[in-house]
């Protein structure tokens, strides 16, 4: 273990890796994206001018190729662009009288230099009806590729420049999850063989846990307060969060409060064992069975199934591998000092 620990491949790897992330995961630009719409309901029957505000797109340049539908199901519904502005656009659409597959409409914009951009779920019919009645004439769709489409991020709803923070503080608590596990596996051990150097490297993995999840903390209360309005919204994974680094602080003072040596670490070790299964249970099962807004909990889409697409793929593997290899940098200087400090290098496995 402390040859692995020792050695200086695994650290200097997380350098560039971390460069990468940062310069890659901060300066690639998001997709183009419809950011509001200034109205959520339609009337059947009538034609509807809707205005939209999009973000990093090029309307205004792209004028002559922009092409806008309302799609429900297998219907899609033409719209004519009658203004453009910037970012902005007014779009009519006539809506005929007939019954539709869903509930809601997608607003779906095109164009030779964004390509492809929607927003789902956009608009809803109105409960009232129009007069007019139009014929549901087919709406043929010509769809502009845009090659370099797939070197952006992806513009999702709510998300927009915040989705980089998928590469902090989702991968920070990959991290903290990895030294947990290190820990566990470590008390196990220290259980089983009642050598002292586990119960410390269970220890400092917890200590060095602790930092990446206060980190993992700070990165989804920005987050939060960007996306749901709050820093800290009654959301079920965060209040599980709260117990969970509660219950390894315990673990810390634990620790500190008994005096004899052996008792100390086999009490700590067990502890360990049980703080660990409150985490996985107020982290992991609670939410899934709770109303959550945490992507992957509560019903809600995970990002694997929603957001996280190749071009989010190249730099979300490589963040998470980065900063579980600083998190482990910094146990083993930890660990090192430790046994300085304490003299039990040669106690080692």
């Amino acid at each position: 273990m402390l040859k692995i620990l020792k050695a200086t491949w695994w650290k200097f790897l997380s350098i560039p890796l971390l460069i990468y992330i940062v310069a890659f995961g901060l300066l690639q630009p998001i997709a183009p994206g419809i950011s509001s719409i200034h109205q959520d309901k339609i009337t059947i029957g009538e034609v509807n001018f809707i205005s939209i505000e999009t973000y990093n797109t090029h309307l205004e340049e792209a004028a002559s190729s922009s092409q806008a539908w309302l799609k429900n199901g297998e219907t899609f519904i033409c719209g004519v662009f009658t203004e453009i502005k910037n970012n902005t656009a007014i779009i009519g659409f006539p809506i005929a009288r007939k019954d539709y597959e869903k509930r809601f409409f997608d607003l779906i914009i095109n164009n030779d230099i964004d390509g492809t951009f929607e927003l789902r779920d956009a608009l809803v019919p109105a409960e009232n009806f129009g007069n007019n009645s139009f014929s549901d004439v087919d709406c043929k769709v010509e769809v502009n590729t845009n090659e370099s489409a797939f070197f952006t991020f992806p513009n999702r709803e709510i998300l927009k420049e915040s989705i980089r923070n998928l590469f902090f503080h989702v991968c920070m608590w990959f991290a903290m999850v990895f030294l947990l596990i290190f820990s566990l596996g470590s008390s196990v051990a220290y259980l089983n063989t009642g050598k002292k150097p586990w119960d410390t490297m269970a220890h400092l993995a917890v200590v060095t846990a602790m930092v990446f999840g206060a980190l993992g903390i700070l990165t989804g209360m920005v987050w939060a307060k960007f996306t749901w309005g709050a820093f800290w919204p009654n959301d079920p994974k965060l209040n599980g969060v709260l117990v969970a680094m509660l219950a390894y602080l315990a673990y810390l003072i634990l620790r500190g409060s008994a005096k004899d040596e052996s008792k100390k670490g086999r009490l700590a070790a067990v502890y360990n064992i049980f703080a660990f299964v409150l985490y996985i249970i107020f982290i992991y099962v609670i939410p899934k069975f709770s109303s959550s807004l945490h992507p992957g909990m509560g019903g809600n889409p995970a990002f694997s199934e929603y957001d996280l697409d190749s071009s989010l793929r190249i730099v979300f593997y490589p963040a998470v591998i980065a900063w579980t290899l600083l998190a482990f940098w910094l146990f083993s200087i930890l660990l090192r000092i430790e046994l300085i400090n304490e003299d039990l290098e040669d106690q080692l496995i």
